[in-house]
């Protein structure tokens, strides 16, 4: 199985830790640590500052700084549980710090008190759960002397599913402790080629391989081979295996619901956004062989549900696609999809899920219309976590809106700002993130849905 590393952050622009103080020579009173980025919210391994912290925050494009001041030559400064390193992907990793000529070093990065330094040193981070690091700057031991001349720290952290036992990546394959999206394993007679992961998508589908071998002298043999994905079974084949040869199975599962017979009762089939287990059963005249394994899913926005009418708002009840430019979609984490008419819904929803009836399991991805975009017809929706909403309250008023109104969303502050400035009646202080979505501001938009 291939090792599995992911890094960090949003897009490609670099976050920023700044150590400056008058313990550094002058020319090195701002040194940075460029911590390199790959992924949005969606990546695997989400960092972030811990809360009523007033070191480390998000600027206003969301991008992680920190600034660590003050320092003192011949001393050692901890700045305890400074980030938050969650596990968003689909498997158990094992997380550390990649060593450098400084981390490790003047630097050190610490959970528990222990450094995760080096793969030796990585500490187990569960899906869904957290881990808080402390930074460490040691200037007893080491001087600033050990930094680099351009004040540029380049930072790794590593997510790698292989530091979790010593570097071979799971148990048995095909086994009840087999690998989880190791992408197939054997058992038997019976071969796998499965994917890792799988983005959901307009007709994308997980694609599996079944090779069912025959070691006999015998004429050959029919074998009947099933795919099974979350306890249910979704795909079956039968194929003439040749005596002493092997025939594939091209066995798959949809990621969409538009091939689910029921969407209001499975709303995105059998796939899981926080691993999906999967099974491929072979049964031949010689027995049966299984092989089992798990399939990381990444979630994105789809394509809404059709005919129109036959999925409606999951807050207010009426159609999600009678208002292109306004409507929002949301998953939670057992892979259940939701839509909503509007964002406005979506505010009373995202604050209070329980209230509309959502199931048990946390809300995972939430997507809603670039109001920039919205006279084009809104169909591209924006990531709602990176993006910035504006409470403007008199939208129904200046828009074809529905439901009374809803706050229009920008995929940045700048383009929310740009909104702002065209309304003497709004401020900056009315640009908030999905995070800062309170009660009192889903009561404002619907009033009639929210407790």
């Amino acid at each position: 199985m291939d090792r599995r590393k992911f890094l960090f952050g949003s897009g490609v622009a670099a976050a920023t830790i700044v150590v400056g103080s008058g313990a550094f020579s002058q020319i090195r009173a701002e040194q940075r640590i460029n911590v390199g980025t790959a992924g949005d919210h969606e990546a695997y391994l989400r960092i972030l500052p811990k809360e009523e912290n007033q070191y480390a925050w998000l600027d206003d494009e969301n991008q992680l700084k920190v600034e660590m001041d003050k320092l003192r030559r011949d001393s050692e400064t901890t700045f305890g549980e400074l980030l938050e390193l969650r596990n968003e992907g689909a498997q158990d990793v094992g997380l550390y710090v990649e060593a450098s000529d400084s981390v490790g070093q003047v630097l050190d990065f610490e959970v528990d008190g222990e450094s995760i330094v080096g793969e030796s040193e990585a500490v187990e981070l569960p899906v869904g759960e957290a881990k808080n690091v402390a930074v460490v700057v040691d200037l007893i031991d080491h001087d600033e002397e050990q930094l680099p001349e351009d004040g540029g720290i380049n930072v790794v952290f590593v997510a790698d599913t292989a530091a979790l036992d010593g570097g071979d990546g799971g148990g048995e394959e095909g086994g009840e402790d087999g690998d989880e999206g190791d992408g197939g394993g054997e058992s038997g007679s019976l071969s796998v080629d499965a994917p890792e992961t799988v983005q959901v998508g307009g007709d994308t589908t997980a694609d599996f391989t079944a090779t069912v071998s025959d070691e006999t002298d015998s004429g050959g043999q029919e074998a009947t081979v099933t795919l099974g994905v979350g306890g249910e079974e979704v795909d079956e084949k039968t194929v003439e295996v040749p005596g002493g040869g092997e025939a594939d199975a091209e066995l798959s599962v949809p990621t969409v619901y538009e091939d689910v017979e029921d969407p209001e009762a499975e709303r995105h089939g059998s796939l899981r956004f926080d691993g999906t287990d999967w099974t491929v059963t072979a049964e031949t005249d010689s027995g049966t062989d299984v092989v089992e394994g798990t399939l990381g899913v990444e979630d994105a926005a789809i394509e809404f549900y059709e005919p129109d009418g036959d999925v409606s708002c999951s807050v207010c009840g009426m159609n999600t696609e009678m208002f292109g430019g306004w409507h929002a979609q949301a998953t939670h984490a057992d892979g259940t999809r939701v839509e909503f008419c509007s964002t406005g819904c979506l505010v009373s929803y995202v604050v209070d899920p329980a209230h509309h009836d959502a199931p048990d399991s946390p809300i995972h991805g939430v997507w809603v219309v670039d109001f920039d975009e919205r006279p084009s017809g809104g169909t591209e929706l924006i990531d709602a976590h990176d993006a910035r909403f504006v409470l403007d309250y008199e939208t129904a008023d200046k828009f074809t809106t529905p439901m009374g109104g809803s706050p229009p969303a920008f995929p940045d502050y700048d383009a929310a700002v740009s909104y702002v400035d065209e309304y003497e009646e709004l401020t900056e202080d009315d640009i908030v993130a999905l995070d800062d979505l309170d009660d009192e501001i889903a009561n404002e938009y619907r009033g009639n849905f929210h407790p």
